[in-house]
């Protein structure tokens, strides 16, 4: 029996069979050349598709984060504003704000399905967080007497520099993520100085409050009534001392 390659020499012994044998050849190359040239084709496309795409998504999301950046930057600013806004005499001599109470509303445009979610959820807890803080700030308004006295101005300060604060941190870190270009304040360390003014008004609010609950305790005892409760380890330590102060000589 003759094997396959004797029988292809045979037939392209033949003047006839090295013609059929070269078109075969000839249009097997040409067929394997075109898949070839297909396949590359068609795989470029493919390439170039997925670069526009990806070109599409990372200016929708560099859109997307400016617009963020944007809108918490003027809320940043106006709560620098609050932070040091101690307040003016109206016509009836009561302390009113100078500036409103920060307002943080995103812009609609935003798109936050191209916000990552790690960020997308802080942003939406610092609506709620600005919200209770503002709240916050209404009842001490409400309960404080006399109106506008100081104790809100304080829970004011704080809660403003609390948002604030929270903004700046979210801000950096968008920023960071999106390599954002937003206002320059390089010659500005926000969490340094919204964290300090809360602690000094905190620190202020709590000296103040020691003083009258002193005053209190030291009137209460002047009229023989009631000791107030104590409601800090400073203000006890002041009615022992007081008490200690009024007891008659000899005793202990």
């Amino acid at each position: 029996m003759k094997t396959y390659w004797q029988w292809l020499t045979n037939f392209a012994g033949p003047d006839a069979g090295k013609i059929i044998l070269t078109a075969f050849l000839s249009a097997l190359g040409a067929l394997i050349v075109g898949l070839v040239a297909a396949t590359i084709t068609t795989w470029l496309g493919i390439w170039r598709d997925q670069k526009a795409e990806e070109r599409k998504r990372l200016r929708t999301e560099k859109h997307a984060a400016a617009l963020l950046c944007s809108t918490l930057d003027l809320f940043i600013n106006e709560c620098l504003d609050g932070a040091i806004d101690s307040g003016v005499l109206d016509a009836n001599l009561h302390l009113t704000p100078r500036t409103p109470y920060p307002v943080l509303a995103y812009q609609k445009e935003v798109d936050w399905t191209c916000i990552d979610e790690g960020l997308m959820y802080s942003a939406f807890r610092l609506l709620g967080e600005v919200d209770s803080g503002r709240r916050a700030v209404e009842w001490e308004a409400l309960t404080s007497e006399p109106p506008g006295k100081t104790s809100l101005f304080e829970e004011r300060i704080i809660r403003i520099s609390e948002g604030g604060l929270r903004a700046s941190m979210l801000l950096a870190d968008v920023k960071k993520t999106y390599g954002i270009s937003a206002q320059d304040r390089s010659n500005v360390d926000l969490v340094q100085v919204l964290a300090t003014t809360i602690a000094k008004t905190d620190e202020r609010r709590r000296s103040r409050k020691e003083a009258e609950a002193r005053k209190r305790i030291a009137e209460a005892l002047l009229q023989g009534t009631p000791v107030p409760e104590p409601q800090t380890d400073a203000t006890r330590r002041v009615i022992e001392a007081l008490l200690q102060q009024t007891k008659p000589q000899g005793q202990s």
